[in-house]
């Protein structure tokens, strides 16, 4: 991963600082967050927060699979896929 990719912050276990993704991650995991749970904290005030917890994100996974359907979480996971290809030849290029 190059420098310029922006990172953000994950909680492992009891809220210690865990290892980073990349920001573009965050920002549609954040999206799943304002599905389940409503626009209750920004991505900003999260990473100030010390980031996701990786429960967090099987749990929000789990409630956006409930709340709208299996389909539309496998749509969601192959976006991520998609973007993720695309920094990784993006980084490869440079």
């Amino acid at each position: 991963m190059t420098t310029a990719t922006r990172m953000f912050p994950m909680m492992s276990g009891q809220c210690r600082l865990g290892p980073s993704i990349p920001f573009w991650l965050a920002e549609r995991i954040h999206t799943l967050y304002v599905a389940v749970f409503g626009d209750i904290q920004t991505l900003e005030r999260l990473g100030e927060r010390g980031g996701f917890g990786w429960g967090e994100v099987a749990v929000l996974c789990q409630e956006y699979e409930r709340k709208y359907g299996r389909d539309k979480l496998e749509a969601v996971v192959r976006e991520w896929d998609r973007l993720d290809s695309q920094v990784r030849t993006s980084e490869d290029r440079t």
